[in-house]
């Protein structure tokens, strides 16, 4: 057996052994603790509770959060438009409720505008039964005087009197009936010292109030106040109060009593709640 002989080596086999080649065994080792490092770098930076997303922001978030802004802004301007319009809508109403109230229907006897007031004649009374109203106006010397000297004007809703004596027109005049009269059926009776006006009624059975609307208008004014306007809110007392100031004579005395009583008996409430609370 013979032995062999060792070759030479090359210079670039020199070399290699010089600078082996690295371990890939321990390459990949040092690649996966560098993206274990990284992991654990996001980990903790999760677990600061620091984003980037959070640190940076989200570009397309925020522009499609934009248009979402936009639109919850127009729909709140929409909103308040829509209860601007209401609110101007419900005054509106109220106030068309309240002209309605206070235009309370005239007759106009235009033929006979120029009548002096101090030719007016105020002394009246009146009466009514379930077909009709009557009037009855005192003037002296009526029975004697001739008949063109009188002259009545009947309206659905007024009735006018024109009486010519001693060159002078005296007149009577109720431009607001309370309800509605038949002008067909009305007629006029001329007695000694009175001229009695029969007023039909257009709706047989009802009792007027009075014998002008003004009462009626005013009832229908304060329910409007008491429900939507100055009188909302008001107490019993301011309640009576109003009604004082827009009453007659014979009605203020009953509201003075009444407002008596309720003094007295707001006066007992709070001695007995005083009573109650030494106890």
């Amino acid at each position: 057996m013979s032995d062999k002989e060792e070759e030479p080596v090359g210079e670039e086999e020199k070399e290699q052994e010089k600078d082996p080649e690295p371990d890939t065994a321990e390459m990949g080792e040092d690649v996966e603790d560098a993206d274990k490092g990284a992991d654990k770098e996001d980990d903790d930076g999760d677990a600061d509770g620091v984003n980037k997303k959070d640190v940076f922001g989200d570009d397309s978030d925020e522009e499609d959060e934009k248009p979402r802004k936009q639109s919850r802004l127009r729909q709140r301007d929409s909103d308040d438009s829509d209860e601007d319009a209401k609110k101007a809508e419900s005054d509106k109403d109220s106030d068309d409720d309240a002209d309605a109230l206070d235009s309370s229907s005239k007759e106009e006897f235009g033929e006979h505008r120029m009548l002096d007031v101090a030719s007016r004649i105020s002394k009246y009374s009146w009466d009514q039964t379930n077909s009709q109203v009557s009037l009855y106006i005192s003037f002296d010397g009526a029975k004697a005087l001739r008949e063109e000297c009188i002259e009545c004007h009947f309206r659905p809703r007024g009735v006018l009197l024109i009486i010519s004596h001693g060159g002078k027109q005296h007149w009577f005049k109720i431009p607001n009936l309370c309800h509605a009269v038949d002008t067909a059926a009305c007629k006029q009776t001329v007695k000694t010292d009175t001229i009695a006006l029969k007023l039909r009624k257009a709706e047989q059975g009802l009792q007027w109030s009075d014998l002008t609307d003004e009462k009626d208008q005013y009832k229908q004014k304060r329910a409007f106040r008491i429900e939507k306007g100055d009188l909302k809110d008001a107490t019993t007392e301011q309640l009576i109060a109003d009604m004082y100031q827009n009453a007659n004579d014979d009605e203020r005395e009953g509201l003075r009593e009444a407002m008596r009583i309720n003094r007295e008996k707001r006066g007992e409430d709070a001695r007995s709640a005083t009573a109650s609370n030494s106890k």
